[in-house]
């Protein structure tokens, strides 16, 4: 033999060359990082939007009755979320109304109820 390899074995280290060469280039490891490039951002797309609707206001409804009519809407907040209510507003008590003290809801929305998205005056039964 004179050093020559047989045809089937210049084959294979062709092969194994172009292989090495195409593997380990940049060009086909981004071709395989191409199908991933949708998941990370449709990951971080959602990790966005989770971060959006956490940070959200929940319904916040401020309270401003007389204090029997206070703690009985507290209550009855409280007996529904345990009855099993779903999307039930947060109750915030945000002043004691009487007969002597009545409430303002306007004011009561732009000062110190602020952050809450309506107030409920009145009585139990006429609100």
């Amino acid at each position: 033999m004179s050093g020559r390899l047989s045809t089937f074995a210049a084959a294979l280290v062709v092969a194994r060359r172009d292989f090495t060469a195409i593997l380990f280039s940049r060009s086909f490891f981004f071709f395989l990082l191409g199908p991933l490039f949708p998941v990370i951002v449709a990951t971080l797309a959602g990790g966005v939007g989770q971060h959006v609707q956490k940070a959200a206001d929940q319904p916040l409804l401020g309270v401003a009755m007389s204090a029997q009519d206070n703690a009985r809407m507290v209550a009855a907040r409280k007996a529904l979320i345990e009855f099993g209510a779903v999307g039930m507003p947060e109750i915030r008590v945000i002043a004691q109304a009487g007969p002597e003290r009545p409430v303002d809801p306007a004011q009561l929305l732009a000062g110190e109820g602020a952050g809450v998205q309506a107030v409920l005056t009145g009585t139990i039964v006429q609100p």
